[in-house]
Formats: structure tokens, C-alpha cells, sequence
């Protein structure tokens, strides 16, 4: 999958969180952003060609309210 990691000053908090909410996530993987699960990365290179064109574009994220799935994650749409 491809994955956006959420830096380690400002996961602090967010890691916190995860250790009380969703022990099981927070134990598998640390705080992160999947932009793409790996069904959706069937065609490699040029995922990768415009992620190294883009590398120094800004990006802004927006997340819609949080959504429990498999019994324990925690999912906030974006």
C-alpha cells in the first residue's frame, strides 16, 4: 500500500490516541495515511514517475468525521 507517515513531532499526540483507541492498529503500523491500498497499485511506474515530479508540491489533506470499521480501526475519510 502506499502510505503518507505522519511526522514523529507531530504524531505524538495522535499516537497517544491510537494506543487507547485502537491498540490493534497502533501495534501493526505507526500513525499514517493510506493513499492507496495495494489493489489500487497494480500499474507501478508511473505512480512512482509522478510521485518524483510532485515530490515538491504542497499537499493538503481534508478528512470527513471518524468511521470504526473491522471492530476496532478507526477511518477518517479524505
Amino acid at each position: 500500500q502506499l502510505s503518507l507517515y505522519v511526522p514523529k513531532p507531530a504524531a505524538l499526540s495522535i499516537e497517544e490516541i491510537r494506543r487507547e483507541v485502537d491498540p490493534v492498529q497502533f501495534r501493526l503500523i505507526p500513525a499514517h495515511v493510506t493513499l492507496c491500498r495495494e489493489d489500487e497499485l497494480t500499474d507501478l511506474p508511473p505512480v512512482r514517475a509522478r510521485l518524483r515530479e510532485n515530490r515538491l508540491a504542497p499537499v493538503t489533506l481534508r478528512f470527513g468525521g471518524v468511521e470504526v470499521f473491522d471492530g476496532h480501526g478507526l477511518l477518517l475519510p479524505c
